[in-house]
């Protein structure tokens, strides 16, 4: 990653602790941040971190995080917001013990939904990537960088998108994870 590509990029819910290395970025999260709304149970989050640039009308956005210090409920993923009530976000969550779950949550008019499905491998690092054609939207992951696997399709309808990476601890501790790569093609 080259640190001159991410000049377009900017904050939302700036976290305190971020570090700038030569080829990667290391950011901790606060305590107590999500992006998850959901009424019925009385959460509204949003407060996670999301670091972003305007969407272009297509695009092929490519993210690897390295998440070694993962605890229950850190994230780490990729992240495409219209605003505080229309967002979609994929990424790794971790669960009890050693399990780690990849999702994804569209959330619509202020609420969410969750579909996730167990990681096959414990490994400490996972790419994401969302494709963009129009209004319609393709996000995956891999292990590898090179065999993805389609995780979701859905739309978004808006002119006006921000995309890129996000961070969360939903518990009292903080999550240390580094960006080692970050691409808009």
């Amino acid at each position: 990653m080259k640190l001159e590509n991410l000049k377009d990029f900017d904050w939302y819910n700036e976290p305190e602790n971020v570090l700038f290395k030569e080829a990667e970025m290391t950011v901790v999260s606060l305590p107590f941040t999500d992006f998850w709304l959901n009424p019925n149970h009385h959460i509204l989050k949003d407060n996670a971190h999301f670091f972003y640039k305007n969407a272009p009308q297509d695009f092929e956005l490519t993210v690897l995080w390295h998440f070694e210090k993962a605890e229950k409920y850190h994230q780490c993923g990729i992240m495409l917001r219209v605003d505080a009530q229309n967002w979609f976000k994929a990424g790794v969550v971790k669960l009890e013990g050693e399990s780690i779950e990849i999702g994804s949550s569209l959330t619509i008019n202020g609420r969410s939904d969750w579909a996730g499905v167990l990681a096959q491998e414990q490994n400490p690092q996972m790419y994401f990537k969302l494709i963009r054609h129009g209004f319609d939207f393709v996000s995956s992951y891999s292990f590898d960088g090179i065999n993805y696997v389609r995780l979701r399709q859905f739309g978004l309808d808006s002119q006006n998108l921000k995309a890129g990476v996000y961070l969360s601890s939903a518990t009292e501790k903080p999550f240390e994870c580094t960006l080692k790569d970050i691409s808009f093609n």
